[in-house]
């Protein structure tokens, strides 16, 4: 049997969700080679053994790693930050579909959303995180690609007006703990849980969203698969409001376009 098989065979017998994919990106990461059955020496084996254990355990690969990928970059992440998801690349996806020169991340975490706008759409983008160590993460992750600040969204930021306004928010409702240990267990409490419906921070983005847009910018939100509905209900005073799905057909980002109060009126006089 080859060291790959070995370890993945562990890690399957451990519940890990992908034993074959994990156990590759392991021995990748000790060996510095993707080399499909690289020799390890000693050390290296002893490296690998200590890695096995911890991802038996559940923790997170990412954490064991230092890196998550993230659409085309790397991010470091770890303890005290939300690991980026592959569902939230639908997010920068739909951002992408129109050009825009300036945006905002709120709740940015790691900074994985607002370094792939800054990057990929070359606009200047600034993330807002509360959460201490996560806005180190963010800072580790910047280098200087992006502007940070320190903030609670549930507060008035004190920010220019941008063309485009995203979210990544806490939106699990505090009773609903999530199946896998990786995430129940080493996941931010604060980067999870949206209070007792998961639309406590959804609401606050809404809000800082109207303070911040200019007129026909769009704002856009990732969200649990049932809670689309919600999201749309709180968008008054907004354009062209739609959902988008994941690549598995769940209910994932929910946008608009921002209009003045005056122009809403008058488009749900004409819709009438």
């Amino acid at each position: 049997m080859t060291l790959r098989r070995e370890v993945a065979a562990r890690l399957q017998a451990a519940g890990v969700p992908s034993p074959d994919a994990d156990a590759a990106a392991l021995i990748a990461f000790v060996a510095g080679s993707r080399a499909f059955d690289p020799r390890l020496d000693a050390e290296q084996q002893q490296q690998l053994e200590a890695l096995v254990v911890r991802r038996c355990a559940r923790e997170p690969l990412q954490h064991l790693t230092g890196v998550a990928g993230f659409r085309y970059l790397d991010i470091e992440v770890g303890p005290g930050v939300f690991v980026p998801r592959p569902e939230t690349e639908v997010l920068v996806d739909v951002a992408l579909q129109e050009p825009f020169e300036s945006a905002i991340d709120l709740c940015t975490g790691s900074g994985a959303i607002a370094l792939a706008l800054a990057t990929e759409a070359g606009a200047k983008v600034t993330g807002v995180e509360m959460q201490e160590q996560a806005f180190a993460w963010a800072q580790r992750n910047a280098k200087g690609r992006i502007a940070l600040l320190r903030a609670d969204v549930c507060q008035p930021l004190d920010l220019s007006p941008v063309d485009l306004v995203v979210s990544n928010p806490p939106y699990i409702p505090q009773a609903m703990v999530p199946r896998d240990p990786e995430v129940a267990k080493h996941d931010p409490k604060l980067a999870l849980y949206g209070g007792e419906d998961g639309m406590q921070v959804i609401r606050c983005v809404v809000a800082r969203a109207r303070e911040l847009l200019k007129a026909g910018g769009r704002l856009l939100i990732e969200h649990g698969e049932h809670q689309a509905p919600d999201v749309r209900a709180l968008l008054g005073g907004f354009e062209q409001v739609q959902t988008w799905q994941d690549l598995t057909g769940r209910d994932r980002v929910t946008g608009g376009r921002y209009v003045f109060p005056g122009r809403a009126a008058e488009s749900l006089r004409d819709s009438n």
